[in-house]
């Protein structure tokens, strides 16, 4: 919540005092009451308060209305205005006077509050700008003076320019805020007042229901607008980026839908970055969401990973790409693309393609400012018809012994678990989780080869035999002996292990453990197949 210092300007005792009351109460100060603008005036210039609520039929020479345009304007002190009427003529008078808000007598704690925090967030805003701006004029104006008649005049003009656009999109942004924060009040002050009226009818859970989900829809536009600002705090640690990706696959081919080809591209040998793992799991998943979002009839979206040098500065939108050494992550759709107005503004703040409600237009901006904060870069590769191709370069980092993948206990293996049943895949990774082993997980034989063919470190296969898309586990197995000799495998079935030998063709000297299976059980027999010799 913002603090302040009110002042309030009320002709009428009792109504004074029980605004210095629930003032008080909602943790406000309130250094004075008056009753006239005359003494309004003088309290302002004395008190310097960071609000004013004004009645506008108050005693004295002067009303309300005429006392706030009296208010020096190099105080900057906003003012609310109070009544009981709302005539038209008095609005007009009360409009040029361009007040940060009205309040119509009778009038709720709740909405006073709600009124006084959108001016005093909205005051914060506009101070920052000026300051912004004061600071931008004396810049443009030192530089103009240093570059008279030099040959670089131009392109710091330029700068000064694309500092200008910068500000350009804080003031978007803040709009954008004051948009979306009214809605969410709106939201959350109608649930409430809706549940004191029915506190007795079954209705209550569902606006109580509706209420939480616009406060944390509230809480997710905080935290991206947190992260544009590059303001957010990041854990970075030096990081394989390899499985960190494969081990969402599930989750970035749920986010794709039943319309869209998924495919993962891992290049082996990836180089690490210092990165936040978590930020960076968010901005893919971002990045999937916008891609799928482009291919409302589906499509192809895969996701790469390549080792990238650069030789030599290359310009692009915002940025420098300094010459080095990095690892590039790809998300390409094969959706509708965009044409050269949009890609130049895809991505600022707040703007979105997408219908009304359909997104907050801070997608792509929150990747960018994970990417920038990272001191890494985002390209943007797109044409209408042909798809887009976003480009994260984050700076390789020198390998570390301890770099970070997915959470694991010390000296525990890791292991890739290959289950076609999805119930039957989550207890498995539940089992082995809670023990600390570090898991990655494959529905079929095919996603399983996908990820044995990157450089991710696994230690033994925990696969089911009778599988779909025509490899069983037995050939999976044959498979990844070829592929990675140094990785152990267990077997699994429901099937008799006699039948399996019969039908599928399992040896007598392979490790294998029945279904249904026990956590003990699992555990023994991955302890039992790490003691193997390869």
């Amino acid at each position: 919540m913002i603090t302040g210092r009110i002042l309030v300007v009320e002709d009428e005792q009792i109504v004074a005092l029980s605004l210095r009351q629930q003032l008080t109460r909602l943790g406000y100060e309130v250094p004075a009451t008056v009753a006239s603008g005359t003494a309004a005036l003088r309290q302002i210039e004395a008190l310097r308060p960071d609000l004013v609520l004004m009645d506008i039929h108050i005693e004295g020479e002067i009303d309300g209305i005429e006392t706030a345009a009296r208010i020096p304007a190099e105080l900057a002190v906003p003012v609310i205005y109070l009544s009981a009427y709302a005539e038209e003529l008095t609005l007009d008078r009360a409009r040029a006077t361009t007040p940060y808000g009205y309040l119509l007598k009778p009038f709720s704690e709740r909405e006073l509050h709600a009124t006084i925090q959108m001016v005093l967030e909205r005051r914060r805003v506009d101070l920052a700008l000026q300051q912004n701006e004061r600071r931008l004029a004396q810049l443009v104006e030192q530089r103009t003076e240093e570059l008279h008649d030099q040959t670089t005049e131009r392109l710091r003009v330029e700068r000064a320019l694309h500092h200008a656009q910068r500000m350009e999109a804080v003031g978007q942004l803040t709009g954008g805020l004051a948009h979306d924060f009214n809605n969410l009040l709106t939201a959350i002050a109608g649930c409430l007042d809706l549940i004191q009226k029915y506190a007795d009818d079954p209705r209550v859970d569902r606006l109580l229901d509706t209420a939480r989900l616009a406060a944390a829809r509230g809480q997710k536009l905080i935290s991206q607008l947190i992260a544009f600002s590059r303001q957010q705090v990041l854990r970075p640690q030096v990081s394989q980026i390899n499985p960190l990706i494969a081990v969402f696959y599930d989750l970035w081919q749920q986010a794709c839908g039943e319309l869209v080809s998924f495919e993962v591209k891992l290049e082996a040998g990836l180089g690490m970055a210092n990165i936040d793992p978590a930020q960076l799991q968010s901005s893919i998943l971002n990045l999937v969401v916008n891609a799928r979002d482009a291919m409302p009839d589906g499509g192809q979206l895969t996701i790469e990973t390549t080792n990238a040098e650069i030789r030599q500065s290359v310009d692009i939108t915002g940025a420098t790409i300094t010459p080095g050494r990095y690892v590039g992550i790809t998300v390409r759709d094969t959706g509708r693309g965009m044409a050269a107005d949009v890609l130049n503004k895809a991505i600022e703040p707040f703007f979105t393609t997408k219908e009304v409600g359909k997104g907050s237009g801070l997608g792509l901006s929150q990747v960018y400012g994970f990417v920038r904060q990272s001191g890494g870069y985002l390209q943007l590769d797109s044409e209408p018809g042909r798809g887009t191709a976003v480009h994260l370069l984050l700076p390789r980092a020198e390998s570390a012994a301890s770099a970070a993948g997915p959470d694991t206990a010390p000296g525990k293996p890791a292991v890739l678990i290959v289950e076609d049943d999805p119930a039957v895949l989550e207890v498995a990774v539940e089992m082995l989780a809670q023990s600390g082993y570090q898991i990655y997980t494959a529905e079929d034989g095919a996603h399983a080869m996908e990820l044995l063919r990157t450089d991710i470190p696994i230690d033994v296969l925990f696969t089911d035999i009778v599988m779909p898309q025509g490899v069983n586990g037995v050939q999976l197995a044959k498979r990844v002996q070829k592929l990675r000799p140094d990785i152990r495998v267990l077997l699994t079935s429901g099937y008799p292990r006699d039948a399996l030998e019969d039908q599928q063709g399992l040896g007598q000297d392979q490790e294998f453990l029945s279904k249904p299976y026990r956590a003990a059980a699992l555990i023994d027999a991955i302890n039992r197949t790490m003691k193997r010799a390869l």
